[in-house]
């Protein structure tokens, strides 16, 4: 449970310093050097979701800690499995689509409003046990 001084910390950032905190939440349960899968971000805006994926790859290259699927690579088994290229993807799927692009493990996630807050929600995912890693929740203040 983060301190009152974190959260309202926390209540300062944007999204991108959300997602950069998030991907280094998600390091605490990730082991060194897996191969990654971002396999989606839902929100109600699009172009959100599309911000956040891409920011979070980013990040996690950045970081040199892993070795991440091209998510054009996953956009394709998406795309050959009949599975939707919107919206939430629930884990059952995002594992499947994990084991088909090589990954061992696949990050998905929610961008959730409440109030005039929104948070950041993601969850990694072992592909062979469908165990969840580890997650984060960041809440940020949405831009105008």
């Amino acid at each position: 449970m983060p301190r009152d001084s974190e959260t309202n910390d926390n209540l300062n950032d944007n999204l991108i310093e959300s997602i950069f905190k998030a991907q280094g939440d998600l390091g605490a349960g990730i082991p060194q050097g897996s191969i990654l899968g971002v396999i989606g971000i839902s929100s109600q805006d699009e172009n959100e979701a599309w911000f956040a994926e891409e920011q979070l790859i980013y990040f996690l290259v950045q970081g040199g800690l892993y070795r991440v699927v091209e998510r054009r690579e996953l956009d394709i088994i998406r795309r050959e499995q009949n599975f939707h290229l919107s919206g939430e993807v629930d884990d059952e799927t995002a594992v499947f689509i994990g084991r088909l692009a090589g990954a061992g493990i696949v990050i998905t996630g929610t961008i959730l409003p409440y109030g005039s807050v929104k948070y950041l929600n993601l969850r990694a995912l072992d592909v062979e046990s469908a165990q969840i890693l580890a997650v984060s929740s960041r809440p940020f203040i949405p831009s105008l």
